[in-house]
């Protein structure tokens, strides 16, 4: 065996210092006998520090020398080669120095003695390479990692956005910048009455006919997107395909790309058709008596001060105003009972559309009493309307459990006043002359303007009526007696005189009879 501090053995190999590469030959126990000039400038020694008796071993660090022990040394007497083993030399100043070691056994004929033949390479680029290809590993395994969970999340999240989408009540329809439909939901399908395989992918006007609500003009969708954003929904009606309409109340928002542009919109539809239909109908309750179904009293009232104040503006024949009372109704309400009553007011509302143009306001004032207004109607054409409902009533006849019966009306008419005045005052104008009608002899049309004297009178009798209960609430009435005595001066054996009632005003002024006599005895 040759001995490791034998001069004959000690040798320096590969004098050139351009080698990249170092080189060591170690008998088989691993005691150095040979190294080139590289290896040992690697590992900080001198040739006689490393051909001295030391050991391959030796010179590695701790970690590697459990390397070595495990995998280099087995790997050779297994295979008599090793090749690239990362190994750590530890330099003599502590400092460490990454190699990659590959070895070869070579048996000496002559002798049989083994040596080991190691070529050594810098591995500081492999180690600099491998740890940030470890960093870069680590980060990729981070990263996959961090995808898995957000797409994990993303997956939960767009489940739950599904179920979302599919339980929402409103219709929810997404279209790409195409038009073409990209997301339909179960609330799309049954408003639309379409299928979602069929209608993704289609055009957004596949859906059915949009219309205004209002005007029934076919909605630009395109226009629509132009008026984004908007605060207000908006109402239109879809026309299906088997001609059904529904009510839409209607919103719009586009979809933006991150570079925020427009990539599409998402529409949602609230089917608001019964909605609509309920507003209608509590509408109409609000605004018709429940009976006849006509307008009621206040909704005329309206519509009167309306034409009121429309009668400043525009030039054109006046409008007139009707107050129609059965005569004698309560008759027929007592003989034949009050469902039969209700029958004939109905029956008589009938009657009154019959007679009158489509622009005519018609409405029951309540009990026996309806109304109507004609509007922009000259005078001389309201007074023949009139008696054409006048003589319609008389010849109609209301039969009931197998009685005819005859009704008529008195009708009052009065002129709107084109400047000043309100609906209160229009109506009570109309009541009045329909009153007079009625004290006339019944049966007949009285018409009145707004300076018929007759009806002034009767209305300073009507402001008395509550004036009179205010006024006896307040104990403003006094009696004063006054004495009746004989023209030719005799005293009689008794004192005669009569009562007077008075009425002493707010300033404590006797108020004249006249002024007040005429409405207590008509109205009290």
């Amino acid at each position: 065996m040759v001995q490791a501090n034998s001069p004959a053995t000690l040798k320096v190999i590969d004098e050139g210092p351009e080698t990249p590469w170092g080189l060591l030959t170690t008998t088989w126990d691993g005691t150095i006998i040979g190294t080139n000039a590289r290896f040992a400038t690697w590992t900080g020694r001198s040739y006689d520090a490393l051909c001295c008796g030391l050991r391959w071993k030796q010179l590695l660090a701790p970690a590697s020398r459990i390397l070595y022990e495990t995998h280099f040394i087995p790997r050779l007497e297994a295979q008599n080669a090793v090749s690239e083993v990362s190994l750590d030399l530890a330099r003599a100043d502590g400092s460490r120095f990454p190699i990659l070691a590959s070895a070869l056994r070579r048996i000496d004929p002559a002798s049989g003695d083994a040596t080991v033949s190691i070529t050594v390479f810098d591995a500081t680029e492999t180690r600099r390479f491998e740890k940030v290809l470890r960093t870069a590993r680590r980060d990729a395994e981070a990263a996959t990692e961090a995808l898995a969970v957000s797409h994990r999340l993303l997956r939960v999240e767009h489940e739950r956005l599904t179920v979302m989408l599919r339980s929402i009540a409103d219709a929810v329809i997404t279209i790409d910048a195409g038009g073409r439909i990209t997301s339909f939901n179960p609330t799309a399908e049954e408003i639309t009455g379409l299928a979602a395989a069929g209608a993704i992918g289609a055009p957004i006007d596949s859906v059915g006919v949009l219309l205004e609500a209002t005007s029934r003009r076919p909605v630009d969708l395109d226009s629509l997107h132009g008026r984004w954003p908007k605060r207000e929904s908006s109402d239109f009606l879809l026309v299906r395909a088997g001609g059904s309409e529904r009510r839409l109340e209607s919103t719009e928002a586009p979809l933006r790309s991150e570079g925020g542009q427009v990539e599409g919109w998402v529409y949602v539809w609230r089917d608001v058709t019964q909605k609509r239909i309920d507003d209608a109908e509590r509408q109409f309750e609000a605004t018709h008596d429940r009976l006849t179904r006509l307008l009621n009293r206040q909704e005329f009232e309206r519509l009167i001060s309306l034409e009121l104040a429309a009668a400043k503006e525009v030039p054109a024949p006046p409008s007139l105003l009707l107050h129609i009372g059965l005569d004698q109704f309560k008759i027929v309400n007592d003989t034949a009972g009050a469902t039969a009553g209700d029958d004939l007011l109905v029956a008589v509302g009938t009657l009154l559309r019959q007679s009158l143009r489509q622009t005519d306001v018609l409405a029951r004032l309540g009990g026996d009493e309806f109304g109507v207004l004609l509007l922009r109607c000259p005078v001389a054409a309201g007074k023949a309307v009139a008696a054409t409902i006048r003589q319609d009533i008389e010849n109609f006849r209301f039969h009931h459990a197998e009685v005819f019966h005859t009704l008529t009306v008195s009708i009052g008419l009065a002129v709107l006043p084109k400047t000043g005045g309100s609906a209160n005052d229009a109506l009570a104008s109309a009541s009045m002359a329909c009153q007079t009608a009625k004290e006339a002899g019944r049966n007949r049309v009285y018409a009145v303007d707004a300076e018929d004297a007759d009806i002034r009178q009767r209305r300073e009798q009507m402001s008395w009526v509550s004036r009179i209960r205010r006024d006896l609430d307040e104990a403003r009435f006094e009696l004063f007696f006054q004495p009746i005595v004989r023209v030719d001066g005799s005293r009689e054996a008794s004192c005669h005189g009569e009562l007077l009632l008075r009425l002493r005003d707010e300033e404590n002024q006797l108020v004249p009879p006249g002024a007040f006599i005429n409405a207590a005895e008509r109205y009290h």
